[in-house]
């Protein structure tokens, strides 16, 4: 009976620095709920900001005197301000370059024109409304946004090299630098993937509208469909 008693007593007393033990583990990794054990999820309960870097590439289009196509290079700097796990403020700071490629255009036997210079800088600033998936317990964040700002467009000096006929009767032309500062319209859309509580990838696609010509809406307009790819970190 001694023995039977001395037993029950070490093996009350493990018990109790067993359950000690692992109510302190506990505390740092798993909930416990009487008859369930949850581990306890790494993302915070909301998040609050998200700042992203991102880069890729541009279509520009323009049909200002003529129709023109080109391709450069993108980049934008943003952060996002959660509102709720469907809505967000987000500003966005973008530059973007493009280098054209000019062919050779053979107009006829007697002249085979040219093309120089026309390198363009694009910087813009602008806020956009999100509406999309922001829940920290998925690891997808998605979203549409629509948003307003402005664009700085600088193209250098270009123009047409001809030959001594085309400068004899003045057939070549130069087209001054440009500096303009217009509003631009944007929609867009992203797909992100977060790798860990903080830390993510994403996909966004763009359209940009915009205005020219004293920033007449539907005159003149120039558009841009950027497609980046870069890291978040939301906290």
């Amino acid at each position: 009976m001694k023995i039977l008693i001395r037993q029950l007593s070490i093996l009350s007393f493990l018990l109790i620095i067993t359950t000690d033990i692992f109510s302190q583990v506990s505390n740092d990794f798993i909930k416990i709920i009487p008859g369930k054990i949850y581990p306890n999820d790494i993302s915070p309960s909301k998040y609050k900001l998200l700042v992203s870097l991102s880069g890729g590439t541009i279509l520009y289009t323009t049909s200002v005197g003529y129709s023109q196509t080109k391709f450069g290079q993108d980049y934008q700097l943003s952060g996002i301000y959660f509102l709720s796990d469907s809505r967000a403020f987000k500003i966005d700071a973008r530059f973007s370059y493009i280098s054209p490629k000019y062919p050779n255009v053979i107009s006829n036997p007697l002249n085979s024109p040219a093309y120089y210079g026309g390198n363009t800088s694009m910087y813009t600033i602008k806020a956009n409304f999100l509406t999309g998936s922001f829940n920290p317990g998925n690891k997808l964040i998605a979203y549409v946004s629509a948003g307003i700002g402005f664009h700085y467009y600088t193209q250098s000096k270009f123009g047409e090299i001809g030959d001594s006929l085309q400068y004899y009767y003045g057939l070549t032309f130069t087209v001054p630098p440009q500096n303009k500062i217009n509003v631009v319209f944007s929609l867009g859309a992203s797909l992100g993937y977060r790798f860990s509580k903080n830390f993510g990838a994403a996909m966004e696609l763009e359209y940009n509208y915009i205005t020219n010509y004293y920033n007449y809406v539907l005159y003149g307009a120039k558009n841009n469909f950027p497609i980046r790819v870069g890291i978040f970190y939301a906290l």
